[in-house]
């Protein structure tokens, strides 16, 4: 039971950070429901820095969100031009002066700090589920790679119906998963959805995890589906776009756009 008001919102604050970074993430960095704070290093006297209230609850303003020793890479992140980032990052990962699971955490808190609150539309719900019969009824192969070669291609043409079709017979078939999320990955990463696609992709391999075996594939398929739905797209919608940056940065990293 809930002692005070202090400890409620306390609570609420850690299940909205556990939320929004995706218990996976939160798993890796050490975060339960009971110790948000040796993330985001609060004091145990100062929930109300973490969760932006004051002692009045509504008379004052709410302060800015603390995010401890993550604070200077998210503020980098956030300030940072798009187009001179990614050496910067690169040269802080070369160099030590961070590592890759601090700079997700770094960007996962960035982006739910910059663009909390806004909405988002989820049409993809008013469809009827894909693939529909007269998609699979176009897959003409088993083939592992003659599969995935058709879903990347199927993206590329933002077909949604067929893409889903190449992943669900590559499910039906036993392939492996690996190569659908390498190749589902690499398209999230290429395209500029404000985090979207990695959110997603996250999230789709969390509920793959704890879905039963008789359900789970559904979750790669749609993962396909919305993965071909946004190939090209910038966050207003505007098609031949891609994310800011991921040129110039497989360039760095001396890896195929």
């Amino acid at each position: 039971m809930q002692r005070n008001r202090r400890e409620f919102l306390e609570n609420v604050g850690s299940g909205m950070l556990i939320a929004g970074l995706g218990s996976s993430l939160a798993g890796d960095l050490g975060v339960s429901s009971a110790s948000p704070r040796r993330l985001l290093g609060v004091s145990s006297a100062s929930p109300r820095r973490l969760l932006g209230v004051s002692s009045a609850f509504a008379a004052d303003a709410a302060e800015s969100l603390e995010f401890g020793k993550l604070r200077p890479l998210v503020g980098l992140l956030q300030e940072t031009p798009a187009e001179k980032i990614q050496p910067i990052l690169v040269k802080k990962l070369k160099d030590g002066g961070t590592d890759l699971k601090q700079l997700i955490a770094a960007a996962a808190l960035a982006n739910a700090e910059t663009f909390g609150g806004e909405d988002y539309v989820g049409f993809h719900t008013e469809t009827e589920p894909f693939p529909l019969e007269s998609h699979l009824e176009k897959i003409k192969t088993t083939d592992a790679g003659e599969l995935l070669e058709t879903a990347a291609g199927a993206i590329r043409k933002n077909d949604q119906g067929q893409a889903a079709a190449a992943i669900a017979v590559y499910g039906q078939q036993g392939h492996a998963l690996r190569p659908v999320l390498d190749l589902m990955l690499r398209f999230g990463c290429s395209e500029d959805g404000r985090l979207h696609a990695e959110k997603y992709f996250h999230t789709v391999g969390e509920e793959y995890r704890t879905t039963s075996k008789t359900f789970r594939w559904r979750q790669i398929v749609g993962l396909a589906r919305v993965t071909a739905s946004s190939y090209g797209y910038n966050r207003k919608d505007e098609h031949g776009h891609r994310a800011p940056g991921y040129e110039q940065a497989c360039s760095l990293l001396g890896v195929d756009a």
